[in-house]
């Protein structure tokens, strides 16, 4: 029986270098953009969907749903250093699957873009987003200061229920992504993002702190070679205390190199 599923999620990274540096300090969130598929034209005036195609910048850390046998097209775009941690290290920091969407895909559609462009107009205008949504929409200007008593406690029980709504809708959407995506314009060819299994997690403010983890929490720490586990291995200081190792030989039940797998497996 084929095994679609990895007990362990990996994050593939480009060096060496910075293999250590997660070793040593944790995931930094990195700022992706990120292109939606095309959902047609939109009709809030809050709303840049004239664009075909609409593209979000989301703070993420990426790993993926790969069994390290089945990983061989991952490597060669990601390459071959990664770490592999626990999917109960995942669940318990909110890491989790993203949804993969087409054009056509129920609940993703260009009304969810306008809501969630309102949510953002909402967190800026603040205050002044019920007047100023009521102009663009209905053509009208309303003055709610002059308003009732009783009109402007039923605007703002409407805009609070709103609001939760907006952050409900908008907590999802960095965790939409295309299921394939070609750009006719470059004439790339066509990137079928569901072959990567991707799990995600996401902060609104990725400066404030890394998404760190503990020694038990890893699986496996790979290398490309065999040398790379010796260099890796020789530099260990800068993670050692990170991580509290001890003693520093464990550090070898965890660390194999692609070279091996690839060899054996």
């Amino acid at each position: 029986m084929t095994i679609l599923s990895s007990s362990s999620l990996f994050h593939y990274t480009k060096s060496l270098d910075s293999l250590i540096s997660i070793l040593s300090s944790g995931f930094r969130y990195s700022t992706v953009r990120e292109p939606y598929p095309q959902i047609g034209w939109g009709n809030s005036p809050f709303t840049a969907l004239g664009l075909q195609r609409t593209f979000v910048d989301n703070n993420v850390v990426c790993f993926c749903d790969i069994p390290l046998t089945q990983a061989i097209e991952h490597r060669r775009y990601y390459n071959s250093y990664a770490i592999g941690l626990s999917k109960e290290w995942a669940k318990l920091n909110h890491v989790t699957p993203v949804r993969y969407v087409h054009s056509n895909s129920p609940g993703f559609s260009g009304i969810i873009m306008e809501l969630m462009e309102i949510h953002y107009n909402q967190k800026n205008l603040q205050s002044n987003f019920v007047q100023e949504y009521v102009r663009h929409k209905c053509n009208r200007s309303i003055d709610i200061d002059r308003l009732s008593d009783e009109a402007r406690f039923v605007i703002k029980a409407l805009e609070d229920f709103l609001t939760e709504a907006l952050d409900f809708i908008a907590s999802g959407s960095p965790f939409f992504k295309a299921y394939e995506i070609d750009d006719p314009i470059q004439k790339t060819p066509t990137k079928n993002y569901y072959d990567e299994r991707e799990w995600r997690a996401y902060s609104v403010n990725p400066d404030n702190n890394n998404l760190t983890f503990s020694w038990p929490d890893i699986d496996f720490i790979l290398c490309a070679t065999k040398y790379d586990c010796d260099v890796l291995y020789k530099q260990r200081k800068h993670f050692v205390d990170f991580l509290q190792i001890k003693p520093v030989s464990r550090i070898w039940q965890k660390l194999l190199s692609f070279e091996e797998i690839d060899a054996n497996f």
